[in-house]
């Protein structure tokens, strides 16, 4: 069954923004699994939200692990991260 996950975030500035998304669109295409779908969506001058659909919970979660690495890397930019996941009803 497909799965979602949508994480909402907000950054501690307009440059952390810019900072932390320009580094996210380099890095994701080269270190993230194949999703169904990924899209962003900005939702503020300093927020966005991330949308993931995964052909099943198992990709979700491998693709949860391997985004870790960018938030070690790039987490010290963002304010609050709220996360959702669960079963895309079709």
């Amino acid at each position: 069954m497909a799965c979602a996950r949508i994480i909402s975030m907000e950054f501690k500035s307009e440059e952390d923004f810019k900072i932390a998304t320009k580094a996210w669109f380099e890095w994701y295409p080269k270190n993230l699994p194949p999703a169904v779908s990924r899209n962003s969506v900005q939702t503020g001058p300093k927020s966005l939200m991330f949308i993931g659909i995964f052909e099943n919970e198992q990709l979700m979660e491998h693709s949860n692990n391997v985004a870790k690495t960018w938030f070690e890397m790039y987490g010290h930019h963002v304010y609050e991260t709220v996360v959702f996941d669960g079963p895309v009803l079709e």
